[in-house]
Formats: C-alpha cells, structure tokens, sequence
C-alpha cells in the first residue's frame, strides 16, 4: 500500500513539474505571439500618408531632382519594387510564424489540460490510498493492542518487546502458533527452549539467545539483570539482517 501511494507521489510531482514548464512556456511564447501580431498590424496598416503611384513619376521626379535623368529614375523603380518585395516576403514570414506559434500554443493547451486530468486522477487516487492506509493502521493497532493484552495476561513471567509483538503480527497464521509455543515455555521453563546460538549485542554486555521455529522462524530474547526473560524480537529469515542490526543496538 505504502509502495504503491509512492509511486503515484513521484508520478504526481513529475507530472506537476511538467505542467508548470508548460506554463512557463506558454507564458513566453505568447508574448512573442503578441509581438508578432503587433508588428504584422503596423506592417498591414495604412500610413498617415498616401501615395498616388498612378501619378506620372517622371513628374514627381522632375519636381524633387530637376535635374536628373531617366536612369535615376529606374534606379528608383528598382529599388521601390525590390524594398516591396522584401517587404511582402517579411510579411508572410511574419504571418507563417504566427500561424506556427498558434498551432503550438493550441497544442500545448491541449496537453495541459490533459496533465491536469491527470493529476486530478492522481490526487484522488492518492487520497483513496491514504484514507485506506489510515484505515489499515487503524485495524493493525487496533490488532496490536489486543494481541499485547493478552500476552501480558498469559505470560507474566516474561516482558515482550513491541518490536517482538510487531514482528508476531507480521508471520503466518503457522509461523503464529509454533512462535507462541516457544513464548508459553519461555514463561513456563526457559530451559525447555532449544537454543540454536548465542548473539552478543555491540552496545550491551547481556548475551541474546536465538530460537528457531517452524524451520524459518526466528526469536531473540535474552536475560534481564533481575532474571526475567525478555523476548526482544521475533521474525523470520528474510527479516534476520534487520532484527541483528536491532539486536546490535538493544
């Protein structure tokens, strides 16, 4: 459950990290989008001012150079057509741009909105994963409290660790019966338990005694200094590594 509520977290994030570089470039290229039509509008617009080409040039020409001659004039014309045709050529460049601008704006919208779809789901997802987590931590202490009881009430010869009733909680409904065999004749006669070995803790001088159960059962439980046996914890093989890096630390 806690893997899986994870696993949608970092999901969460990424997709989260995502959307906000979207926006951030939605945000920047719709200025330039705003630019670019800006100077289309200028590019496009009537100048204060009007020209009648259909005027005879040879008499504007005669009126600002008297005197100049007709391959002045022609150099002219050359010039006038080739700054038109740049001009038009700028234009639809400017105009392609726009168009490309708006079709990518257009997408990257799309795809937001599909993000935000996502992370919608997610979040639901993750609530539903966190409302049964709480539930499911709910029954186990609820489980825990109960098991804890009736240890105490059964075995007061001995003091049974949290991390051992943990562990308890954790094995199979087998594992659960032969551990608890092992627990009845720990507070009945201690020296009717085979030990399988003895395990010396780094920061305590008191020696742990390790108990095999149901082949892959293990439980640790040493000697107090007023001599009641305290069973520190119980697990199996696949949690061994775990329960001697505590035991190293009891």
């Amino acid at each position: 459950m806690t893997k899986k509520r994870d696993i949608k977290h970092k999901r969460l994030k990424q997709i989260v990290d995502d959307y906000n570089e979207i926006q951030s470039w939605l945000v920047k290229h719709r200025k330039r989008l705003e630019f670019l039509k800006k100077d289309h509008e200028l590019l496009t617009s009537e100048p204060p001012y009007k020209i009648n080409f259909a005027v005879d040039f040879h008499e504007i020409y005669q009126i600002v150079f008297p005197l100049g001659n007709e391959n002045e004039i022609k150099k002219i014309k050359k010039q006038l057509k080739k700054e038109n045709v740049k001009a038009r050529k700028n234009e639809d460049e400017m105009i392609k741009e726009i168009v490309a601008l708006e079709e990518k704006i257009h997408n990257k919208i799309n795809f937001l909105n599909e993000r935000q779809e996502e992370i919608d789901t997610l979040k639901e997802k993750i609530k539903l994963f966190e409302k049964e987590a709480r539930k499911e931590s709910k029954q186990k202490t609820k489980v825990y409290n109960s098991v804890r009881k009736r240890f105490k009430t059964l075995y007061k010869n001995i003091s049974i660790d949290k991390r051992a009733i943990i562990g308890f909680l954790d094995l199979t409904e087998d594992m659960k019966i032969k551990s608890e065999e092992i627990i009845h004749k720990l507070n009945e006669n201690p020296k009717l338990v085979p030990i399988k070995r003895k395990v010396f803790s780094k920061k305590s001088r008191a020696t742990v005694q390790e108990v095999i159960f149901a082949y892959n059962g293990r439980l640790y439980f040493r000697t107090t200094k007023n001599s009641q046996i305290e069973i520190l914890t119980i697990g199996t093989k696949n949690t061994q590594i775990k329960d001697l890096e505590f035991l190293d630390n009891v």
